[in-house]
């Protein structure tokens, strides 16, 4: 043993080093989510995912959805809606630094007719769960909003986090960057994501103007397709 370290200077611990980031590479470049399956087809899944996100928008949402406010909103709560806009865009510019597309082409108008669907059809869902949980809350609680506007933010965060692990990690590819000075950053995006959530349910609560927080996630959408360009649309 010790002439086979004599004739190879590079020890056990050595190779262990050098050969460990290499491995991590494929963990740093997958999206978090609940097992390793992914779709065969990503037509029919968002399909369905639409199909069932409007029929519940439509039932907890209706008035809000056929309702204009953005004039009053934008000028009784200007607070409100530049902390939405600037969380939302900070977001974005850290996602579009760490996201990779892998060569894939960008498809215009796919990318449009997946921003035009998704972008007011999830947001109704991710408000329809907060309004879900809100309006359950006020049964128990009451006139005490600062419990039910709690409440109404757990059912964003717990909806948006099941429907990006079990479903979007599976329909999309993998699409973060593994390089290494770059996971600082990735790690940052959990916490500015989490400040969109409470900053989006704080506005909606404050003007029940739904279609501000549509066009913010129409943004992300938007960021998505022409970083990522994922192809949403094969059978």
């Amino acid at each position: 043993m010790q002439t086979q370290n004599k004739n190879n200077p590079i020890s056990f611990q050595q190779v262990e080093l050098q050969t460990s980031p290499v491995s991590a590479q494929p963990q740093l470049s997958e999206t978090r989510g609940i097992g390793h399956l992914s779709f065969s087809s990503t037509r029919g899944p968002l399909l369905l995912y639409w199909i069932f996100c409007l029929a519940v928008g439509l039932l907890l949402l209706h008035d809000y959805i056929f309702s204009w406010r953005i004039p009053a909103a934008w000028i009784t709560q200007p607070f409100f809606l530049a902390l939405a806009v600037v969380v939302t865009i900070a977001s974005q510019v850290g996602y579009w630094q760490v996201a990779r597309n892998d060569g894939r082409p960008l498809k215009p108008l796919t990318s449009f007719l997946f921003v035009l669907c998704n972008g007011p059809i999830e947001c109704f869902m991710f408000l329809a769960m907060y309004q879900l949980l809100f309006s359950a809350s006020k049964l128990v609680f009451g006139g005490l909003d600062f419990v039910n506007v709690g409440f109404g933010i757990l059912g964003f965060v717990f909806y948006s986090g099941l429907i990006h692990a079990v479903f979007w990690a599976r329909l999309l590819p993998r699409h973060f960057s593994a390089e290494p000075r770059l996971q600082t950053l990735r790690r940052l995006l959990t916490p500015i994501q989490s400040a969109i959530v409470l900053v989006w349910c704080l506005y909606f609560y404050q003007t029940g103007d739904i279609w501000t927080p549509v066009i913010l996630h129409s943004l992300m959408d938007t960021i998505l397709m022409v970083r990522v360009r994922p192809p949403v649309f094969v059978r």
